[in-house]
């Protein structure tokens, strides 16, 4: 068994809490620590090591090269392919249902908190001082969104799969939620312990800096898509 260990934050919330030195294993994704702090590292067979391996190597390379001012990002978080990703410009009102997103989480308690904890890495968001995440868009300005009691999330009528909050997070009130004009709802239906709007409720589109196109990751971009009824 090979594991491909990288130094990052996680922007997942994984049901062990497991996170940075804090993790021994978690129970969803086989994330181990290594002896090192902060090092995270994934259990990969032969092929998806070298893929991975690849990936990262490409990535680094890329960035250190200059194209990170080209907009070039890596994410190794479990809510989106893990891998390199393109982020391009888009005016933040034109976004759509299933539309992959570079965002700025909105300045919420419980991001504060994740933040502080190490869930979600520091960065240049302003009122949060976070990284961005990237994350899919669910509904946007008219839709509809309905938080079940026990925390599952449809939109327009349409029951998003691995949307309910994890047992011991804090999460956005049930009810019932039509999106406000320059207003987006982001949830991952990816991971399960995504961690996105089933937390932090609605997104300013103006907290949107780019669209997120993958160009080398590692898994299936399609499972990110959202087919909302129209």
């Amino acid at each position: 068994m090979h594991f491909l260990c990288l130094v990052s934050h996680c922007s997942t919330a994984h049901r062990s809490g497991a996170c940075h030195a804090n993790v021994d294993q978690a129970d969803r994704g086989g994330l181990r620590r290594s002896n090192d702090r902060g090092r995270l590292c994934y259990p990969m067979n032969a092929h998806r090591f070298a893929g991975g391996a690849w990936i990262v190597t490409t990535a680094i390379a890329l960035i250190v090269g200059g194209s990170y001012s080209a907009g070039l990002r890596i994410n190794m978080t479990a809510s989106a392919p893990r891998g390199l990703w393109l982020i391009s410009r888009i005016e933040a009102g034109s976004v759509r249902p299933g539309e992959m997103v570079s965002v700025c989480p909105p300045a919420q308690r419980v991001v504060i908190a994740m933040l502080r904890h190490g869930f979600i890495g520091p960065g240049n968001c302003l009122g949060t001082d976070s990284e961005p995440l990237l994350k899919p868009v669910a509904a946007v300005a008219g839709n509809t969104v309905i938080i079940r009691p026990a925390g599952l999330i449809e939109v327009n009528g349409m029951l998003l799969p691995n949307s309910a909050p994890l047992a011991n997070m804090p999460a956005w009130p049930a009810g019932t939620y039509t999106v406000k004009p320059g207003q987006v709802w982001l949830i991952s239906s990816y991971d399960p312990g995504s961690f996105d709007s089933r937390y932090f409720g609605p997104v300013p589109t103006a907290n949107i800096l780019g669209q997120a196109i993958p160009i080398l990751i590692d898994g299936d971009a399609k499972r990110m898509a959202l087919r909302p009824l129209l």
